[in-house]
């Protein structure tokens, strides 16, 4: 049966997609892991001039398993909106069955129940009150059509003639012409964390107007449950400025983005203003993933509370992968992404560092590597992802690669900060080396 144009069978299927993406992101971040390896034990050897080779194919291995990891999260993205869209869509058929299947009563019944001498009787007697009449009226016009919609919402069979519905009329036609009309309640799905993307109705926006206007659009999205006061605006995108030159401003990035916006579905007005203030229509299905990011974060921390770890751990993991990259990580210089930013970056950390620690205490080294080079691909001055990875490398038995770890972080702290490495990553260099030594 279909549903909204996504039959119940392509559900498995997506699933299937899904679990092959997250098994291809893995594939590749196990391969580029090996990759450093066996980059770590040529530069050993001495046979530098292969090292840049697998240098560049680690790094293909790092974007290909990003990319597996957005069609993840698209994929996760449209299944929450069909399955909200095949729920609506079982109301609207229960409203239209309980409408088409509904028998009127017989008006000539009511008469021979009233009374006969009295005043409320006689109206029955003369046809009934105005809304029995006009609800006779509506079936005996549209009835059909209510049929056809019924049908059309589940695909079952024709309900059975009611009274009113005049037999011999082309219901089904007069109900797939209704039909065609309606369209589907719009949907937005927004990825702010890591490389920009906005898809209206599953297709992806690419063509935006001016910087300000789109700079506007994102923080609609990241305060999207609030009305935004134009004045607030004002003050962040245009600080300093004359008021009358403020509002042409916003008055000109407002009409550049609504005008965008209409190319994709013009029936629908995305932002609206009211009470000196925008925001997005409420009529949106919306969804982003920075409020997934943190519902997901927040749930895992209730439930290490509750003491459910296996539970807290599936909740981290999910929120990691939503974390593809720093948030709206295109917009370096605009001053109000900047606290919003550190607060998801410290979140991601957190959430890092316990599934890593997890990973460890499983002895799953392999897993904690991969999320610890995710972890210093963001930031490659995190010491605490390079302590980790030092960690690791001896628990496989790869020294080496340890005590190159080392050298990796001093020089990033170097070269970004002019800073050497904490007390406590020096502490643990010597102690590697001194095991070392002492075999």
């Amino acid at each position: 049966m279909e549903t909204g144009g996504l039959t119940r069978a392509t559900a498995p299927a997506r699933a299937g997609r899904v679990a092959l993406a997250v098994s291809r992101r893995e594939s590749y971040l196990q391969l580029a892991a090996h990759l450093d390896e066996i980059e770590a034990r040529t530069r050993d050897e001495g046979e530098l001039l292969v090292c840049p080779i697998l240098s560049a194919l680690r790094e293909l291995c790092f974007v290909c398993g990003k990319c597996c990891g957005e069609a993840e999260s698209h994929d996760r993205a449209r299944d929450a909106a069909l399955a909200r869209e095949r729920d609506l869509r079982q109301d609207i058929h229960v409203v239209l069955e309980t409408l088409a299947r509904s028998e009127l009563p017989d008006p000539d019944a009511r008469k021979t129940q009233a009374r006969p001498h009295s005043r409320k009787s006689g109206m029955r007697a003369r046809g009934g009150s105005p809304g029995f009449a006009g609800l006779q009226r509506f079936q005996a016009l549209f009835g059909h059509e209510i049929d056809a919609l019924a049908i059309a919402t589940e695909g079952g069979p024709a309900p059975t003639s009611r009274a009113g519905a005049a037999p011999g009329d082309d219901a089904p036609a007069a109900g797939s012409q209704f039909l065609a009309k309606t369209r589907p309640q719009p949907s937005l799905a927004a990825y702010c964390l890591g490389p920009y993307q906005v898809y209206l109705d599953d297709q992806l926006v690419e063509e935006w107007p001016g910087h300000k206007a789109l700079s506007l659009f994102k923080y609609f999205l990241l305060n999207r449950r609030r009305r935004v006061l134009k004045d607030v605006l004002y003050e962040l995108f245009w600080p300093g400025v004359d008021p009358e030159a403020c509002r042409r401003n916003l008055h000109q990035a407002i009409y550049s983005l609504r005008h965008a916006l209409r190319r994709h579905r013009s029936d629908i007005r995305y932002l609206l203003f009211e009470d000196d203030c925008y925001f997005l229509n409420p009529e949106l299905e919306i969804w982003v993933d920075v409020e997934e990011f943190d519902e997901r974060a927040v749930a895992g921390q209730r439930l290490e509370v509750s003491q459910r770890p296996a539970d807290a751990m599936t909740e981290y993991g999910k929120a990691e992968a939503l974390y593809r990259g720093h948030l709206l990580e295109e917009c370096l210089y605009e001053v109000w992404v900047g606290v919003e930013r550190e607060r998801l970056w410290s979140a991601y950390t957190h959430i890092a560092g316990r599934l890593a620690a997890g990973y460890v205490d499983r002895r799953e080294y392999s897993a904690a590597i991969l999320l610890c080079q995710k972890a210093l691909t963001l930031d490659r001055c995190d010491e605490d992802a390079h302590r980790l990875l030092m960690h690791c490398y001896e628990a496989q038995g790869q020294r080496h690669l340890a005590l190159r770890q080392f050298r990796t972080c001093a020089e990033a702290l170097r070269a970004d900060f002019g800073v050497a490495p904490s007390e406590e990553t020096v502490a643990l260099n010597d102690a590697l080396k001194h095991l070392g030594e002492g075999r």
